[in-house]
């Protein structure tokens, strides 16, 4: 439509009624003046009618204003964070976005302890808005804390005013905090005067990489503990001196058990902005390691997580597919992560399925957890905890000859592919001792910690 175009009243004007109504061209119609003339139009046959004439006078000023308008709110006008900003943890859901808008930084309500929160990074423009990082999963804080960005960086306080996290920015030569922002690969990033990066969340992972986020070999992914809980769980993506590996760590020493995966030799982890997973080799040369008919990332979502079960997955999730939607698994090592810890030695930790439990694979072969005839989970809420007995054999008992009652004690029933890997028990290496500590484990509960000198199979 150019200056001097007119259009027969019903046909133009409806026509311009109806881009108006869609939005597209609000700001481009206000930039012009509309004037309508009744002009008297005559038929071959000598019929008269009348008709309005359209006539479009350009304003430039405007043309020029809207048209800024428009570009910046189709490439999102990029927001720092300024030092004095602040978010509280509350549901006004107040955030620092991305310019895309596709990540956001703020409080989200913890799924386990919906009266407290997460300061997180998540996927704003899906349903699910998955969690990418999390500063404080082990410690959610109450409704009415905030964090701030000051001039050493992201301080997370208590309502109280008690500081429960702050980011580990290091300052030397920066000439300390200028501003920060949420970028648009997800990550958000603390800036010095110097114009250098202080601080990035792509530096401090939790158990997600994204699209351009490295891993090197001070770099560790931990799993999540549950679905519902983004505390630590007991799950490491890391790197030895040599590979890139999978290994469980134990709970409550935090020492590393042997590696269950070695995925691959290489010093560095990187997940392409194409979508692919790829490992520095030691000589230099990057190599793939993961799916390589990955769909353009301009229409779809990446993440890379180490899930709670222990499987590290590459998922992909569609922005423009209709209808009801997930994340995809494109990608997962270990393929068979049950396999992965029977009848190993050293042993490898308690496993996905935790100690007494039956481990197997679900049509999707995610790993599906079960307790053997006369088990039930210890914790009823997650069927990844372990297995304990229902009927428990107390001391009172029982005596050094067997037992006091006459009658047969247990049943015996026969179960397929079940093992119970070096009895009721694990061992961690002690490394101030120089000695292995074995834990018991009876019933679901821990009773002692014996060296090894002490310990008796039996």
């Amino acid at each position: 439509m150019l200056p001097g175009d007119f259009f027969d009243e019903g046909v133009g004007l409806l026509e311009l009624n109806e881009l108006a109504a869609e939005k597209k061209f609000c700001l481009w119609t206000e930039a012009m003046h509309v004037n309508l003339m009744n002009t008297e139009r005559k038929t071959g046959n000598g019929m008269k009618f009348q008709s309005r004439r359209l006539t479009l006078l350009w304003n430039p000023f405007l043309i020029l204003l809207s048209s800024f308008l428009i570009l910046a709110a189709a490439q999102g006008v990029s927001r720092n964070v300024s030092v004095g900003d602040f978010l509280l943890a509350n549901d006004r859901n107040l955030t620092w976005k991305s310019p895309s808008g596709d990540f956001e930084l703020g409080f989200r309500r913890a799924p386990d302890q919906q009266d407290r929160f997460l300061l997180a990074i998540w996927f704003a423009e899906i349903p699910q808005q998955t969690i990418v990082w999390s500063a404080n999963g082990d410690n959610p804080v109450e409704i009415e804390s905030r964090v701030d960005l000051n001039s050493s960086g992201l301080v997370l306080r208590a309502p109280s005013g008690i500081e429960l996290w702050r980011s580990d920015s290091t300052q030397d030569g920066t000439g300390g905090v200028s501003h920060a922002a949420m970028l648009d690969t997800g990550n958000f990033v603390i800036t010095g005067r110097n114009s250098e990066n202080i601080w990035e969340s792509f530096q401090n992972p939790t158990d997600t990489i994204l699209p351009g986020q490295e891993l090197g070999l001070s770099s560790t992914l931990s799993s999540a503990f549950s679905t519902t809980s983004y505390k630590k769980g007991k799950f490491q993506l890391r790197f030895t001196s040599e590979s890139l590996v999978l290994n469980q760590i134990d709970v409550y020493t935090a020492n590393s058990f042997q590696y269950y995966f070695n995925i691959t030799a290489g010093s560095g982890l990187i997940f392409d902005k194409s979508g692919y997973i790829q490992v520095r080799k030691s000589d230099g040369s990057i190599v793939n390691i993961g799916q390589e008919n990955t769909n353009p990332t301009q229409d779809f979502y990446y993440r890379a997580t180490l899930d709670f079960d222990g499987v590290f997955t590459l998922y992909s999730y569609s922005k423009y597919l209709v209808g009801d939607k997930s994340w995809s698994s494109l990608w997962y090592k270990p393929e068979d992560i049950c396999s992965s810890f029977v009848n190993q030695y050293p042993p490898l930790g308690s496993g996905p399925c935790g100690y007494n439990s039956i481990c197997q694979h679900d049509p999707d072969r995610r790993v599906d957890c079960q307790c053997p005839y006369g088990f039930s989970f210890l914790d009823a809420k997650n069927n990844h905890s372990g297995c304990k007995p229902d009927n428990h054999s107390y001391p009172g008992d029982c005596n050094e000859e067997g037992s006091t009652i006459g009658e047969d004690r247990f049943d015996f029933k026969s179960v397929r592919f079940l093992d119970f890997p070096y009895g009721d028990y694990e061992f961690s290496w002690n490394e101030t001792a120089g000695r292995r500590n074995y834990r018991f484990q009876m019933g679901g509960t821990i009773n002692a910690t014996f060296p090894e000198r002490h310990l008796s199979r039996y």
